[in-house]
Protein backbone atom coordinates (compact mmCIF):
# COMPACT_ATOMS: atom_id res chain seq x y z
CA UNK A 1 0.00 0.00 0.00
CA UNK A 2 1.16 3.64 0.40
CA UNK A 3 4.24 4.26 2.14
CA UNK A 4 3.24 7.52 3.77
CA UNK A 5 -0.24 8.48 5.23
CA UNK A 6 -2.12 10.92 3.25
CA UNK A 7 -5.56 12.97 3.13
CA UNK A 8 -6.07 11.75 -0.23
CA UNK A 9 -7.21 8.60 1.61
CA UNK A 10 -10.53 7.33 1.21
CA UNK A 11 -11.65 9.48 -0.26
CA UNK A 12 -13.05 10.50 -3.90
CA UNK A 13 -9.84 12.07 -4.70
CA UNK A 14 -8.58 11.08 -8.17
CA UNK A 15 -5.28 10.64 -7.01
CA UNK A 16 -6.72 8.20 -4.88
CA UNK A 17 -8.74 5.94 -6.47
CA UNK A 18 -6.20 5.87 -8.74
CA UNK A 19 -4.37 3.91 -6.12
CA UNK A 20 -7.33 1.94 -5.94
CA UNK A 21 -7.34 0.93 -9.25
CA UNK A 22 -3.80 0.09 -9.71
CA UNK A 23 -4.46 -1.99 -6.56
CA UNK A 24 -7.56 -3.88 -7.95
CA UNK A 25 -6.09 -4.88 -11.25
CA UNK A 26 -2.71 -5.92 -9.62
CA UNK A 27 -5.01 -8.29 -7.39
CA UNK A 28 -7.49 -9.17 -9.87
CA UNK A 29 -4.19 -10.77 -12.18
CA UNK A 30 -3.72 -13.09 -9.21
CA UNK A 31 -7.37 -14.17 -8.61
CA UNK A 32 -7.96 -14.23 -12.19
CA UNK A 33 -10.44 -17.42 -12.79
CA UNK A 34 -11.23 -18.30 -9.67
CA UNK A 35 -14.52 -16.62 -9.74
CA UNK A 36 -17.81 -18.51 -9.40
CA UNK A 37 -18.46 -17.64 -13.08
CA UNK A 38 -15.07 -19.79 -13.78
CA UNK A 39 -16.20 -22.56 -10.97
CA UNK A 40 -14.01 -21.06 -8.75
CA UNK A 41 -14.39 -20.25 -5.06
CA UNK A 42 -14.71 -16.84 -4.82
CA UNK A 43 -18.48 -15.77 -5.02
CA UNK A 44 -18.33 -12.24 -4.08
CA UNK A 45 -16.42 -8.76 -3.58
CA UNK A 46 -16.83 -6.73 -0.74
CA UNK A 47 -16.37 -3.15 -1.52
CA UNK A 48 -15.76 -1.19 1.94
CA UNK A 49 -15.30 -2.24 5.50
CA UNK A 50 -14.81 0.40 7.22
CA UNK A 51 -16.81 3.54 5.89
CA UNK A 52 -19.85 3.74 8.63
CA UNK A 53 -16.29 4.15 10.77
CA UNK A 54 -15.01 7.38 8.44
CA UNK A 55 -16.02 10.82 10.23
CA UNK A 56 -17.34 12.65 6.75
CA UNK A 57 -18.65 9.65 4.59
CA UNK A 58 -18.84 10.80 1.08
CA UNK A 59 -21.36 8.62 -1.45
CA UNK A 60 -18.85 9.69 -4.53
CA UNK A 61 -16.51 7.36 -2.63
CA UNK A 62 -18.62 4.50 -2.62
CA UNK A 63 -19.92 5.06 -5.85
CA UNK A 64 -16.43 5.51 -7.99
CA UNK A 65 -15.20 1.68 -5.55
CA UNK A 66 -18.40 0.37 -7.43
CA UNK A 67 -17.95 1.38 -10.81
CA UNK A 68 -14.23 0.18 -10.47
CA UNK A 69 -15.80 -3.65 -9.67
CA UNK A 70 -18.07 -3.43 -12.24
CA UNK A 71 -14.83 -2.38 -14.82
CA UNK A 72 -13.32 -4.46 -12.94
CA UNK A 73 -12.56 -9.15 -12.97
CA UNK A 74 -15.28 -9.57 -11.04
CA UNK A 75 -17.94 -7.90 -12.48
CA UNK A 76 -20.30 -11.24 -13.17
CA UNK A 77 -20.63 -11.68 -9.37
CA UNK A 78 -21.88 -9.84 -6.83
CA UNK A 79 -20.93 -7.20 -4.91
CA UNK A 80 -21.24 -5.52 -1.46
CA UNK A 81 -21.09 -2.15 0.33
CA UNK A 82 -22.50 -0.33 2.39
CA UNK A 83 -25.58 1.87 2.27
CA UNK A 84 -24.91 4.73 -0.29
Amino acid sequence: MLKIWSPILWSPSIEFIDFVQQWWWRLFQELDGLDWINGGPIIAMQIESNYDSFPKKDPTYLEDLVQLDKDAVFKDGPTFAPQI
